[in-house]
């Protein structure tokens, strides 16, 4: 039995691009209701198309600079390999991957991929984009960070309203929180490491705070990248931790007569995190409570 699978992924810019394809005849390959769709993806997890490439490049020469395709070609009789053709705004290209020849792991990409999921896809392949390119992915919701792709969130959903920092008793960031005043505002700033690509270190006047929750920075640096998120964040109080209270009495009286200062360590800052995301014809603004603590 053949164990061959295609699939296909088109993105559009926008709605309106679907109308183009009403000039072309795509019956023969079963995709002439495309000038109908209604959403800004069209996508085939499975198919036995045996031209796959004459298909790519029919759609991307209709998309234009307008929307972007992927697909691929998996086989895995006898000697099992996938073919990948993929069009970003600039060009189609191919990529072919061989049991024994290239990564194996690449082999069998149909069966460790989701083709509706365009950035895991080509994050997975570890293709390369051009300027061009990823101009035309930005229209399309996806953006490119240092090397690495991420689908932009129409909404700001799922964020926890409380976001513990990572790493605040290194390099000097437990003195920053202990002299940080209720009001004062903070930053984000990339710090992207091999192995958290997506990292966000967040800064005041005094320095560096502490990094972000990775599932937090994965949502926020996409919009923030694409300019599509605005925000505010400041402390709103500065507490200190039971092992504090417990170690230094007199830091506790202290802090009685001076509630915006912490003189010792083991201190948790809390403060509130305003988002502010405009999308295509929408505008979410949510409040979140983010606690920076050791």
């Amino acid at each position: 039995m053949s164990q061959v699978n295609t699939r296909l992924h088109i993105r559009v810019a926008s709605y309106d691009v679907w109308k183009r394809f009403k000039k072309q005849d795509l019956s023969e390959y079963g995709l002439e209701d495309l000038s109908e769709i209604d959403a800004d993806s069209y996508v085939i997890d499975e198919s036995s198309f045996d031209d796959i490439e004459d298909i790519v490049r029919i759609i991307s020469k209709v998309l234009g600079k307008d929307g972007i395709v992927i697909a691929d070609l998996t086989d895995l009789n006898i000697d099992p390999f996938t073919e990948c053709y993929f069009y970003l705004g600039e060009r189609v290209r191919k990529a072919s991957f061989i049991e024994g020849y290239s990564k194996p792991d690449l082999c069998c990409m149909a069966y460790e991929t989701e083709i509706e999921n365009i950035d895991k896809w080509l994050n997975y392949a570890k293709f390369r984009t051009s300027e061009q390119e990823q101009q035309v992915m930005l229209s399309c919701g996806i953006v490119e960070i240092n090397g690495n792709y991420k689908e932009i969130k129409k909404n700001i959903t799922g964020l926890p309203q409380i976001a513990y920092l990572r790493e605040t008793s290194m390099n000097n960031r437990a003195e920053v929180i202990e002299n940080s005043l209720i009001g004062e505002e903070v930053y984000f700033v990339e710090a992207v490491d091999e192995y958290d690509p997506f990292r966000l270190e967040v800064f005041s006047e005094l320095g560096s705070l502490g990094y972000l929750d990775s599932y937090i920075s994965e949502t926020i640096m996409p919009l923030m990248e694409s300019k599509r998120l605005d925000y505010t964040a400041r402390t709103q109080k500065v507490l200190l931790s039971v092992s504090a209270l417990m170690r230094e009495y007199a830091a506790i009286r202290c802090r009685l007569k001076h509630p915006c200062r912490i003189l010792n360590v083991k201190s948790v800052v809390t403060g509130i995190l305003q988002l502010h995301y405009t999308g295509e014809n929408k505008k979410v603004v949510r409040d979140y409570i983010a606690v920076f603590g050791l």
